[in-house]
């Protein structure tokens, strides 16, 4: 029993860095290991991780090992190397996409760059949102509605639900709206609030609400439109450094109008 709460509490260790850091800092082994959890619930897997990287060298040799090479792993059955090696492929399709088909938001700056290259795609008026990694890479840009009034029940929960599936860490949430140049609505104040409180009770954060109109994009979170000490402490890396970069020269004007949208 004591040996089985010092693996657990390892493992909580080991998650909670990966949740709020990433995999930047962390060693060959320890990515190995993390992912070793999802496939050997109640084992030490250090061991079993430090081996791969000793036999195979790197973490994407012993991915792309053959199974049967995996089998002879002491402590690696076959449901762990059908694991790896599925972890393998979903990489390699991952690594074949451009850097154009996987953005990253690394600041406020970039998010409001990316949110307002995505309106021509968007209805207006619309709400959309996107789920981030710890890092910032997007993993989900979708609608939530066709209107401007997001904080019900039905947007909440497919943005709840979408951002779960993901284990996105951050979210933000992007309003396109009618005007030139958007104005924040003590709705959007509420909303972003109400909002904000349920996505800690799933382990993200709301690190903005963004509102683009035809001519400009305003970051409730950079306006100081609400109160971050409202949420709780970041939970990721991107969201403690949102806010810390040095202002860019960006111009966020849209060479585009609304007509034929």
């Amino acid at each position: 029993m004591v040996m089985r709460n010092v693996h657990e509490g390892h493992r909580n260790r080991l998650r909670e860095r990966a949740r709020l850091e990433g995999f930047d800092n962390f060693n060959p082994h320890q990515v190995l290991e993390y992912l070793l959890f999802y496939s050997i619930p109640r084992q030490d897997t250090s061991a079993i991780a430090h081996e791969l990287i000793y036999q195979f060298g790197t973490i994407q040799a012993a991915l792309a090992a053959p199974r049967e090479e995996l089998l002879k792993i002491k402590g690696i059955g076959p449901r762990t190397a059908d694991w790896l090696g599925r972890i393998g492929e979903l990489i390699d399709a991952y690594a074949e996409l451009g850097l154009e088909d996987r953005p990253q938001i690394t600041n406020y700056a970039s998010a409001l760059e990316f949110c307002a290259s995505r309106r021509p795609l968007a209805k207006i008026p619309s709400t959309y949102h996107v789920a981030m990694s710890p890092s910032g890479v997007v993993q989900v840009f979708e609608p939530l509605c066709d209107s401007l009034q997001w904080c019900s029940a039905i947007p909440l929960r497919k943005s709840m639900f979408s951002a779960m599936a993901v284990h996105a860490r951050n979210v933000i949430v992007i309003e396109y709206v009618k005007q030139e140049t958007p104005k924040v609505r003590a709705y959007d104040k509420r909303a972003a609030t109400s909002y904000a409180g349920v996505l800690r009770c799933t382990g993200s954060e709301l690190l903005d609400v963004i509102l683009v109109g035809s001519r400009d994009a305003i970051s409730m979170n950079r306006e100081g439109s609400f109160d971050r000490e409202l949420y709780g402490e970041a939970r990721s890396r991107l969201s403690e450094r949102y806010l810390l970069e040095p202002d860019s020269a960006i111009d966020y004007g849209l060479p585009y109008s609304d007509e034929g949208l």
